[in-house]
């Protein structure tokens, strides 16, 4: 049974922002925030808000929305939030802290959709387009983009791209930071993910909000990535023990990562150096599939141009960032490592090279 020491607030929230400033973006949130300071919550009660203190970390919730299974989490999150402020040195941020129920509000999201021609693939999007509100996109796609957006759900750009002959893939965020929200969703992970997400995205917080670090995106997916999941495993083997059941799960988590930047990786190089042979549709398509089923079995099965493209950001520079994860396995010093990585990608990858040849060396 976890104590309840909350306390209730009434329906007047402390420093309410109007609906239609926070939809503008998650990160007015922190307009009433500092360190050790409440967050403003966007979340709309009718029967009262809830303030929950766990481990040094407030949250909230509609007092109906209270239950066990929400105080449950709240406590999960502030003893993760607790160890990444005494093994990382985090901050105060500004994901996880309120719980909403997406029966009667919608969180806070993100929309991407990853757009390529058939025959067409890239490093990263020529393109990132966001659109401020919802809005039909119908141009012409010769290189691979991305569109964004925080209030058009994309759907209907999915459809259109579809049905004219485009690879898409197209993802709907409520873990991403600033601002990622509890939900029942993340309340049904498995206990494993859900440590490991918030070590990921409050790495994210911390690099670019409480540090001032402004990565290149490769770099600061791969890193939060390695990030995420060495701090599961660092938290669970302190919290639970090395011989629990979790302990293995994370550590599979961590090889299934490395598993999906192989074939992710892989297939960017197989399907690169296929369409640069020009060869004739009925030639290519056979070949591209082959390539296509070799993700087969795997969660993000079926794949194509658009998936890996959406992928890469977080398997192409991940294989160097859990190298540097094996030579350097305390989670402690791991993140000391990897907060001193420089912004550019160039200078990045040697640095975390350098930070892998000392010890083999």
């Amino acid at each position: 049974m976890i104590a309840n020491n909350y306390k209730y607030l009434g329906k007047i929230m402390p420093c309410m922002v109007k609906k239609a400033v926070l939809a503008l973006g998650s990160s007015l949130l922190m307009g009433c925030a500092s360190l050790g300071t409440p967050i403003v919550p966007s979340i709309e009660c009718d029967d009262g808000l809830i303030e929950t203190e766990r481990h040094g970390t407030i949250f909230y919730s509609c007092a109906q929305d209270t239950t066990e299974a929400v105080l449950e989490t709240f406590d999960l999150v502030g003893m993760v939030k607790e160890y990444g402020r005494n093994t990382f040195g985090f901050g105060e941020t500004v994901n996880y802290r309120q719980y909403v129920n997406t029966e009667r509000q919608a969180p806070a999201t993100s929309y991407r959709i990853y757009i390529s021609p058939r025959d067409v693939i890239a490093l990263e999007s020529a393109d990132e387009t966001f659109l401020i509100s919802s809005q039909e996109y119908r141009n012409k796609v010769e290189e691979p983009i991305m569109l964004w957006s925080r209030n058009d759900d994309l759907l209907d750009e999915e459809e259109y791209y579809n049905a004219n002959g485009y690879d898409t893939y197209r993802r709907a965020l409520t873990n991403y930071s600033p601002g990622a929200t509890i939900t029942p969703d993340f309340i049904a992970m498995a206990l494993e993910k859900q440590i490991a997400v918030v070590n990921h995205e409050d790495w994210h917080y911390n690099m670019n909000q409480n540090w001032g670090n402004d990565l290149d995106t490769d770099l600061e997916e791969s890193l939060a990535t390695i990030m995420g999941n060495a701090g599961a495993i660092g938290f669970i083997q302190e919290n639970y023990g090395a011989g629990s059941s979790s302990y293995v799960i994370a550590l599979d988590n961590l090889q299934t990562w490395v598993d999906v930047s192989e074939i992710m990786n892989t297939s960017y190089s197989l399907l690169s150096n296929l369409y640069s042979q020009n060869l004739p549709w009925e030639q290519e398509e056979p070949l591209k599939e082959e390539i296509l089923e070799r993700a087969e079995g795997w969660y993000f099965y079926p794949i194509n141009n658009a998936k890996v493209i959406g992928f890469l950001p977080y398997t192409r520079l991940f294989p160097l960032a859990y190298d540097v994860y094996v030579t350097h396995p305390d989670a402690g010093e791991l993140g000391k490592i990897l907060m001193q990585c420089p912004d550019d990608e160039e200078d990045g990858i040697e640095f975390l090279k350098r930070a892998v040849w000392s010890i083999l060396q």
